[in-house]
């Protein structure tokens, strides 16, 4: 399996997105549906994001997409539009208000049914930087290159 970083996009109530790079995931299904978990640091842009309108989308890269995923995880969405200074395209999503990354190769739309903490522990690292929370969310649209998979 590939580990690849996926690009998570959010928004505020005002659709105001921001992208950040994630790696710590996992997918499951329950009698509902599908699950995406992702984990995000409390201290992160787009945690605050995520939390505000409980929603995102999962956004997985195109070949070729790896300097565009570096930067994204080298700014904060707090002082740039990383949209804008990227020239990356906010494709409207059809369930949730953050956009789709136009130029990923697959979108998922998620929207937050759980939240509960969690803490990475680690000799010598201050607890507040490790803190995170994990947003569980029910996938409710998959798109492959445009097109509508679920």
């Amino acid at each position: 399996v590939d580990h690849k970083a996926l690009l998570l996009a959010s928004s505020d109530i005002d659709r105001n997105a921001n992208i950040m790079p994630f790696t710590s995931w996992f997918v499951s299904a329950n009698p509902g549906g599908w699950i995406f978990s992702v984990y995000i640091f409390t201290k992160h842009h787009s945690h605050g994001l995520v939390e505000q309108i409980g929603q995102f989308t999962v956004n997985v890269p195109a070949d070729g997409m790896d300097d565009i995923v570096k930067y994204c995880g080298s700014k904060s969405g707090r002082d740039h539009d990383k949209f804008k200074e990227l020239g990356l395209s906010k494709i409207a999503s059809k369930y949730v208000a953050p956009p789709i990354i136009g130029e990923c190769d697959v979108a998922i739309e998620c929207e937050t049914r759980r939240t509960y903490p969690f803490t990475m522990t680690f000799p010598g690292q201050e607890k507040s930087d490790m803190e995170m929370t994990v947003f569980e969310a029910e996938i409710l649209a998959v798109y492959g290159h445009g097109e509508a998979i679920r």
